[in-house]
């Protein structure tokens, strides 16, 4: 969970703080403000799939959630939970 926590944190920073390696630099520890701009500029150079009609960018957000979402929700269902050794 955290390297995703810290995904979604490195991407609404500016270049200058990722470089400068600052976990949080938005209020009340820093004075940078949210850059969600960031993700219209990766939508935008990501570029358009003429045979899809749809940005690129959308497209690999969907791939990652089909292939990740599957393995990941079926570790976590409570049918497999009676299966589970756990080590005494």
């Amino acid at each position: 969970m955290a390297p995703f926590l810290y995904m979604l944190t490195t991407s609404v920073k500016s270049l200058g703080s990722v470089i400068a390696g600052r976990m949080w630099p938005w209020p009340p520890m820093g004075d940078e403000a949210v850059q969600w701009g960031n993700y219209l500029e990766a939508i935008r150079r990501t570029g358009w799939d003429k045979d899809w009609g749809m940005f690129l960018f959308y497209r690999y957000a969907i791939n990652s959630i089909i292939v990740t979402l599957p393995p990941s929700s079926a570790c976590w269902s409570p049918r497999s939970w009676p299966r589970t050794r756990w080590r005494r």
